[in-house]
């Protein structure tokens, strides 16, 4: 949590902690970098930045985490204008961060 907040006081109000990677089609770009991270770690065909995210929504799932909660971690578009404009940056860390432990402790089965 402290590191969290700590990034978003960095982001200056800009509300994104990474811009270079903020803009239209950069999401490609970022997941460029994380796979040549990655591959440091994996040579792994089937490990890939992409199954990461949707190993983590089965979690999130499987937690019972509501989706804005699921949005906001997986770092995805906000739905309504209720998601985008309300709620203070703190709850939603706090939310996130509980979110984040309840998903933690899920075991997903493998398929």
């Amino acid at each position: 949590m402290a590191a969290a907040k700590e990034a978003l006081e960095r982001a200056n109000g800009g509300g994104c902690l990474f811009p270079s990677y903020g803009r239209r089609r950069e999401s490609d770009a970022a997941s460029t970098v994380l796979m040549k991270h990655l591959r440091k770690v994996s040579r792994d065909p089937k490990h890939v930045i992409h199954s990461l995210r949707h190993n983590m929504k089965d979690w999130l799932v499987l937690a019972e985490v509501p989706a804005l909660e699921q949005n906001l971690i997986l770092g995805h578009t906000l739905g309504g204008v209720g998601d985008k404009v309300y709620g203070g940056e703190v709850a939603k860390l706090r939310a996130t961060t509980r979110a984040m432990r309840r998903a933690h402790k899920m075991k997903v089965p493998r398929g």
